[in-house]
C-alpha cells in the first residue's frame, strides 16, 4: 500500500473514532433520554415579559 493508501486509512479511522466519541459523550450526558418532549414544547405557551 502506497503513502496516500495508509494516510487515507489513518483518516478514516480518526474521522470513526471521533465521531464515535461524541456519540458516545452525548449518550452519557443524556442527549437521547426524551426525545418526545421536543415535539411538544411548541405547543406550550411560553409569555416572557419584554417580547
Amino acid at each position: 500500500m502506497t503513502i496516500q493508501g495508509w494516510t487515507l486509512l489513518l483518516v478514516m479511522l480518526s474521522l470513526t473514532a471521533s465521531a464515535g466519541l461524541v456519540f458516545f459523550w452525548a449518550k452519557k450526558n443524556g442527549q437521547f433520554e426524551n426525545v418526545e418532549e421536543i415535539k411538544y414544547r411548541i405547543l406550550q405557551d411560553d409569555e416572557r415579559e419584554g417580547y
